[in-house]
């Protein structure tokens, strides 16, 4: 069974879907950290190659997933951009989206790090209100982790309900 946590820059996917996989006894996949092994390029070097380039990678990445692993996957911020990337999550697994309040991630977030905001932690509010409906249109179930305890405790629920109903979700 496959976990896909996605949400925007920051809201805590790797974070949180470590501590989700170690719960459940899965495996944990970080979708940027697999593009780089596979791609042998840093991300902000693919992103220095055009932004489609990256993207490319992101859906060629996702797709070489191992589909017969239990596995939490931390995706990328803007997986949800691309409709195959979407449609083959919701076939291969369950997609929760993280949320919590954008002020408190731009509060906390480390531009550096993360090549779409350049270094203007301002650029996070554009991107989560154009990929708002995104998100919407890609989660099986969304869970708010401003309490992190909190939403593990919830994350775990919604694994064990959509295990428990075989995989039926709409």
């Amino acid at each position: 069974m496959m976990v896909f946590i996605i949400g925007i820059t920051g809201v805590g996917k790797s974070s949180i879907g470590r501590m989700l996989a170690k719960k459940l006894n899965f495996g944990f996949v970080d979708l940027d950290a697999w593009i780089e092994i596979r791609s042998k390029k840093r991300i902000p070097e693919l992103f220095s190659e055009g932004e489609s380039v990256f993207r490319d990678w992101e859906t060629e990445s996702l797709k070489a997933l191992p589909t017969t692993r239990s596995l939490v996957v931390a995706t990328g911020g803007g997986v949800v951009t691309r409709e195959e990337n979407v449609k083959w999550m919701r076939s291969n697994g369950l997609v929760i989206q993280l949320d919590r309040p954008i002020d408190k991630i731009v509060g906390h977030i480390n531009t550096k790090k993360r090549p779409m905001l350049k270094d203007d932690p301002s650029i996070l509010y554009k991107l989560y209100h154009k990929r708002k409906q995104s998100y919407k249109r890609a989660r099986h179930v969304v869970v708010n982790c401003s309490n992190r305890k909190k939403a593990l405790r919830k994350l775990v629920e919604e694994v064990r309900r959509y295990e428990n109903s075989n995989h039926k979700r709409p």
